[in-house]
């Protein structure tokens, strides 16, 4: 065990001069794959070491670089691996990185999550931890319905066809309306109908994606001409796009 706990402090040493610019899971893949039998005796014993060399990346009970294999289980099963996979959005206010270190409203609630978590169970040493895995929005539900993933957090709008699919959560917001949002050159949207031929960029794995979609039929019903859908990138949050279209009208 002495020989392996070695070289586990070496690849942290390694890893902290690295960590500044890669990804907290490119940083957890090095360390998991270089001691994948690794005990968890040895595991606990570098818990405090881990956390300090790496600003919140830490050694799962689960090989780091298999926390993306597929899995799927109840919350026994998550505490007895001992992580807890979040998929999360990159970029915005709610995940991106500060000088290597991961930030953003949802890094802050899933941190509570993780002491919350903890607190009950009574852990210290051997805790269960939450790890942020960070993904474009298309493929956040793609991930947790193929078992890559066990919850995601993030601003994701219950919607019919979603319901069908998971479980969700009490809702941080209700009553959510959704704005159109245009440039200073279009000055005659009164009612939603003031949409008939134009064109609206939107995320296809958005919820305004599913509600514009359900729209266009009723436009057709009604025999107007629907709204052209155009996708925008899977990369862009809303706000990002709204900044695009307004740089475009200057």
């Amino acid at each position: 065990m002495g020989h392996e706990v070695r070289i586990l402090r070496i690849l942290i040493s390694i890893t902290s001069l690295m960590f500044q610019r890669v990804p907290v899971y490119v940083a957890l893949a090095i360390i998991g794959a270089a001691v994948p039998g690794l005990p968890a005796t040895a595991l606990a014993e570098e818990d405090a070491v881990a956390e300090s060399a790496l600003q919140g990346a830490k050694p799962f009970a689960v090989p780091a670089n298999l926390l993306w294999e597929p899995w799927t289980g109840d919350l026994d099963g998550m505490i007895e691996r001992r992580v807890v996979r979040a998929v999360v959005p990159y970029g915005g206010y709610q995940f991106y990185y500060e000088d290597g270190a991961p930030r953003g409203a949802v890094w802050e609630m899933l941190k509570r999550l993780e002491d919350y978590l903890n607190e009950q169970l009574g852990r210290r040493n051997l805790r269960v931890y939450v790890a942020a895995i960070p993904v474009n929005r298309d493929l956040m539900m793609p991930a947790l319905l193929a078992g890559n993933a066990d919850l995601i957090a993030a601003d994701f709008t219950e919607t019919t066809s979603r319901q069908q699919l998971v479980d969700f959560t009490r809702p941080l917001l209700k009553d959510i309306n959704e704005i159109v949002v245009s440039g200073p050159g279009i000055t005659s949207l009164q009612t939603l109908d003031d949409l008939a031929g134009r064109e609206i960029l939107v995320r296809p794995s958005s919820s305004y994606y599913e509600h514009l979609t359900a729209a266009v039929l009723d436009f057709r019903d009604r025999g107007l001409e629907p709204p052209l859908i155009v996708p925008a990138s899977e990369l862009l949050e809303a706000h990002e796009k709204c900044f695009a279209e307004a740089a475009d009208e200057l």
